[in-house]
């Protein structure tokens, strides 16, 4: 006998947290472009790099912390209680 379907919980839908997702990713790219070019530059200032690598970092942080955020409210653990 199948289990009946559960209910959806409450607050973004599937395509902002697409459309989130695909901003982070949109950062990180673009962030690792930028300090790869920066790399090569003669003209720079010293303190782009550190700066530049930490905006990457950062942008790495948020697609880790978005898409786990979406996981852990999404998948259903069997051994934990719900509440």
């Amino acid at each position: 006998m199948a289990s009946p379907p559960r209910p959806r919980r409450r607050g973004m839908g599937d395509g902002a947290r697409v459309q989130l997702l695909v901003g982070w990713s949109r950062i990180c790219s673009l962030a690792m472009s930028t300090k790869l070019l920066a790399l090569r530059a003669a003209r720079l200032p010293k303190w782009a790099v550190p700066v530049i690598g930490a905006t990457l970092v950062t942008a790495l942080t948020g697609i880790f912390l978005t898409s786990s955020l979406w996981f852990f409210t999404t998948v259903d653990f069997p051994a934990l209680p719900r509440g």
